[in-house]
């Protein structure tokens, strides 16, 4: 009798979902520790939003979404000394999450500066976050809707990292989010 072979693509999704969860306790634990350095070098903007968003075009045009970055940034204005890995990992999570929360519509990222800070935003038309869970979000291990946690699987620790990032970069993250409708996320960073 034949058995069916098991399915090695749901297999090395849970696969990736679990190593995905280790870096992300494992980072948490670094942080909680204040083992996480701040790494300057010249980020130039431009090229960093249009990396990011080539790199989540795949999963964006997969789930039928559109992506927009800023465009307006020019390569000799917005060159900035900041620590780019954590910059990267505060989008990363931030686009991730609209991804995932998001059925139908669009993801907008957008930048610009204010005074001494250089505020960014994550702005989607997802399921958005109800107000007595906003501020709660960027505790660690919690989702944005714990009814839904089976259909939006994670950690629960991407927006606590991304604070504990924004943060070590000198800036601060909040959402203002309505249900239904949607959220955006902004943060800020002081660059150096």
């Amino acid at each position: 009798m034949l058995h069916p072979r098991p399915d090695n693509m749901h297999q090395t999704v849970c696969l990736l979902r679990m190593l995905n969860t280790i870096n992300d306790l494992v980072e948490f634990s670094k942080l909680e520790a204040q083992q996480v350095k701040v790494s300057l070098s010249d980020v130039n903007l431009q090229y960093h939003f249009k990396d990011i968003c080539s790199f989540f075009s795949a999963e964006i045009e997969k789930k039928g979404l559109e992506i927009s970055c800023p465009e307006h940034i020019s390569k000799k204005d917005w060159t900035i000394v900041t620590d780019e890995a954590k910059l990267n990992g505060i989008l990363t999570n931030l686009i991730k999450n609209a991804i995932k929360y998001t059925n139908t519509g669009s993801i907008e990222v957008g930048c610009r500066k204010r005074d001494i800070f250089i505020e960014f935003s994550v702005k989607d038309t997802g399921i958005g976050i109800p107000k007595d869970r906003q501020q709660s979000i960027f505790d660690r291990f919690v989702q944005a809707d714990q009814a839904q946690t089976r259909l939006y699987e994670g950690s629960g620790l991407g927006l606590s990292i991304s604070k504990a990032y924004v943060e070590l970069l000198g800036g601060e993250i909040w959402v203002e989010s309505e249900e239904g409708k949607g959220s955006v996320f902004y943060f800020t960073i002081i660059p150096k």
